[in-house]
């Protein structure tokens, strides 16, 4: 638990930038990984450790539900 407890602190210090980082939020980047997933309607997303939810949010225009989970809260 104590590990986790780390990266809750670390991440949750962090998680302003990690919401607004155009690194993780790039639109050439997530088309990229929506073009090699080719999701389609009918599938569900799992985002495992979303972070700032850029992943999820880009999935969720395209499939017919996302689930994100992460350690943290703090977003």
């Amino acid at each position: 638990m104590g590990n986790q407890n780390e990266v809750r602190k670390n991440f949750g210090q962090r998680a302003s930038e990690y919401r607004l980082s155009t690194t993780h939020g790039n639109p050439v980047d997530l088309e990229r990984m929506i073009n090699l997933i080719k999701p389609t309607s009918d599938d569900i997303a799992l985002d495992v450790a979303t972070g700032g939810g850029h992943t999820a949010i880009s999935l969720a225009n395209y499939v017919n539900e996302v689930v994100a989970i992460d350690i943290t809260q703090k977003c």
